[in-house]
């Protein structure tokens, strides 16, 4: 905590040095304030409960990893077909992956899994912020899901830590401070992965030399300087980026539960829709 506030008091008091370092300092604010978003946002979240790993599932396999497929809406029924064609060991689905209705939610999650063509058992099932916005029910009924996930807000392989990116939380300020967040991408878009890479590591204390897997945002990208890999979205609604930075997925060969470069990470771009 006091490092946090260090790193606020050294940003803002240091003298300017032109604009490429004002903007340096303005992303070592952001990550200095994101530290202190888990005392805001998470009152209600999964702390405590089994960390997820597949240490001991995995050998030389295929990773998918689907992000925000926000089905029934946009492109996400292609998602069906995309775990066909890649045929993979373990699907990472990402968070988000329904959009409907609080009340509704439930409903079309089980609607998802009927048209679901892959083992729940070799799925990672990460709840994002449009999932953990329901009731209850909704996350007692995905607690009961025989997925890899133990607790459905991060999944720990080898060397990969991968969550959705919701670091506004899940408790009383998260609508706020999500607002907020949406502005500052906004206005920020090039460096916004970086940023959020960064602070998602503070967040869950995730080691520099992992690589970290993450959606939320709607991009499709890699961040060299941070490690980091953001997995796309299967919605057609612009929040930040255009489609052609932001329609995709993607794959990794692990070696014995562990990737050996970001190259070996693929960024799969979906075709315009015709």
């Amino acid at each position: 905590m006091l490092r946090v506030v260090y790193s606020i008091k050294w940003v803002v008091t240091s003298p300017s040095a032109g604009m490429r370092e004002v903007r340096w300092r303005w992303e070592q604010l952001a990550v200095a304030l994101a530290a202190l978003i888990p005392w805001l946002g998470w009152s209600n979240c999964f702390r405590g409960k089994t960390v997820n790993s597949a240490d001991d599932v995995l050998t030389t396999q295929k990773l998918l990893v689907l992000s925000d497929i926000h089905y029934p809406a946009g492109r996400s029924r292609e998602a069906f077909s995309i775990i066909r064609k890649e045929r993979p060991d373990i699907v990472v689905l990402l968070g988000d992956v329904v959009e409907a209705p609080k009340d509704a939610l439930v409903k079309y999650y089980r609607e998802f899994l009927d048209n679901y063509p892959f083992q729940l058992e070799s799925t990672a099932l990460i709840l994002g912020d449009n999932d953990f916005a329901a009731s209850q029910v909704f996350r007692d009924f995905v607690g009961s899901l025989d997925t890899l996930t133990a607790n459905h807000d991060f999944f720990k392989c080898g060397n990969l830590f991968m969550t959705h990116g919701n670091i506004e939380g899940r408790g009383r300020f998260s609508p706020l401070l999500e607002t907020m967040g949406s502005r500052f991408a906004k206005k920020l878009q090039s460096a916004m992965p970086s940023l959020l890479s960064r602070a998602v590591r503070v967040r869950y204390s995730v080691a520099c030399d992992d690589y970290l897997f993450l959606g939320h945002i709607h991009y499709l990208g890699k961040v060299s300087s941070t490690n980091s890999v953001f997995c796309g979205t299967f919605s057609t609604e612009k929040i930040v980026y255009p489609a052609e930075l932001s329609l995709g997925y993607v794959t990794a060969e692990l070696a014995r539960s562990r990737v050996v470069d970001l190259d070996s990470i693929v960024l799969h771009h979906l075709k315009p829709a015709l």
